[in-house]
């Protein structure tokens, strides 16, 4: 890969989200203070950036996604009240809350009552779509940002602060209007539903698949806002090698062929290829994830165990770098399980056969961790 251009804030701001449109001419970048949009053009040597002025001033935003057209910027702020769009041809900006309950989809916006209070004077340059809102005691934070490969819809992930589960809210971008907030399913040994820590529409957009923090998946029909009937009930179906890879799923990624329902889930640590028109296992679902009974040890040397191979590696020739299939996984054509030598930070198909994986060596990792409070100084 060649190095093309580096973006930096001014005063050295923490970037806390940024985006990139799928044409390549524009990227945005967002601090804890506002977002900024650049505009990238191909020189002879090198990508010219420079700051767009078609907006000037927005909010800071805990997400940001383009759509697939690369006309609308969509951005999350961190409390998860709404969402803003942004026109990046004519400038104009909507604003779309939040739905009223969970499980529900968002009535349309009634007409309001005449009142004594004086109007707001309009905002040329602000198209507000806004729907009556329930007041929310609980503080919530966006973890995570979607939006269809169709551009009609988009779904943000929350999480209550504090302690607590989280939500899914679904937004319709072409009625510029909320559409619901989805329903997970109540983890009863917490006590609350669980936090959301991925999602992804599929290649046609018609499913929303969610990720929580226990490793479950959780498929929903997005017209309907409820659960997917079409693949089951994966929920109850997945298997125990998948629910215990180490770490918490954090991308979802689907395979760009209209049709196909495949997608590789990753954790820090590891990865899935899931298939979502196939059942969980090739054979019985109530045998799968148990682990086989342990073997009688023979006396006598042993020939050490073979060191296992993927066949999925993406450096071949690098042993660094090499992806490990696990061995309880290879008897399934689905649910394949690989894991990382070093953390990854992102993973997402780039072609029907192939894949991006962004890694950082653990070393770096650990060379950015704060010095400790207490270090023991021996022979004192």
């Amino acid at each position: 890969p060649i190095h093309l251009a580096r973006l930096r804030l001014q005063g050295g701001a923490h970037i806390i989200a940024a985006a990139i449109s799928d044409d390549g001419t524009r990227a945005a970048l967002s601090d804890a203070n506002s977002t900024r949009i650049f505009t990238l053009e191909m020189d002879a040597e090198a990508v010219v950036v420079s700051k767009s002025a078609l907006v000037p001033t927005l909010a800071a935003a805990a997400a940001l996604h383009f759509t697939a057209d690369s006309k609308v910027l969509v951005l999350a702020p961190s409390d998860g009240s709404r969402l803003q769009l942004v026109d990046l041809k004519s400038g104009r900006t909507s604003v779309l809350m939040r739905a009223h309950k969970v499980g529900s989809k968002a009535a349309k916006k009634a007409p309001k009552k005449a009142t004594n209070k004086k109007a707001a004077p309009a905002d040329n340059n602000k198209d507000a779509v806004e729907e009556e809102e329930e007041p929310s005691q609980v503080a919530r934070r966006v973890m995570k940002l979607a939006v269809s490969p169709d551009g009609q819809w988009a779904a943000t992930a929350c999480v209550a602060l504090g302690g607590g589960g989280g939500t899914v809210e679904v937004y319709n971008l072409e009625a510029q209007r909320s559409h619901a907030v989805l329903a997970l399913p109540l983890d009863a040994a917490a006590g609350h539903t669980p936090r959301p820590t991925a999602l992804a529409f599929s290649p046609a957009g018609g499913q929303l698949v969610v990720a929580t923090a226990s490793n479950r998946l959780h498929v929903f029909d997005v017209e309907e806002a409820a659960a997917c009937e079409v693949y089951g009930r994966w929920d109850e179906q997945l298997p125990r090698r998948f629910l215990e890879m180490p770490g918490h799923i954090s991308g979802i990624s689907f395979e760009p062929t209209a049709g196909v329902a495949r997608c590789v889930v990753h954790t820090p640590a590891a990865f899935a290829h899931l298939d979502l028109a196939k059942p969980p296992a090739d054979h019985p679902v109530e045998g799968a994830g148990e682990e086989a009974a342990p073997r009688k040890r023979r006396r006598g040397p042993q020939a050490p165990a073979p060191i296992p191979q993927s066949s999925a590696a993406m450096t071949p020739g690098n042993s660094k770098h090499a992806l490990h299939e696990d061995p309880a996984s290879r008897r399934d054509t689905n649910f394949k399980v690989i894991s990382f030598d070093d953390a990854c930070l992102g993973m997402m198909y780039t072609s029907p056969d192939s894949a991006l994986l962004v890694e950082c060596p653990w070393a770096d990792v650990l060379a950015k961790f704060p010095p400790p409070l207490i270090r023991h100084r021996y022979g004192m």
